[in-house]
């Protein structure tokens, strides 16, 4: 993704119908198939902004994987607040010791 793409998509991720829609219909997928316990760990591959594990931080543990350092830059403090992590990584090889 174009750098400077990750600063627009905070502003309008949040709010747009389009992205809470997204987010929405996971939500229902997830409630449906294996609904989350709080011990439960959530993880994004791909995390972007961080705004889909800000939300679901208050039904269990997340965890946001991303590569790009915009992404860090973003999604960092937002998941730390809500009590997250997020991992620098490729998606191609992911080393998990949790």
């Amino acid at each position: 993704m174009n750098p400077e793409e990750y600063t627009r998509l905070a502003q309008v991720e949040r709010d747009h119908w389009f992205y809470r829609g997204k987010r929405d219909v996971v939500r229902d997928w997830i409630d449906r198939c294996l609904p989350l316990r709080r011990d439960d760990l959530l993880i994004d591959g791909g995390t972007g902004t961080g705004t889909w594990l800000v939300e679901m931080s208050s039904r269990c543990r997340v965890l946001g994987l991303d590569d790009f350092p915009e992404s860090i830059a973003l999604a960092r403090p937002r998941l730390e607040a809500v009590g997250g992590s997020v991992l620098q990584t490729s998606l191609e090889r992911v080393d998990l010791l949790l």
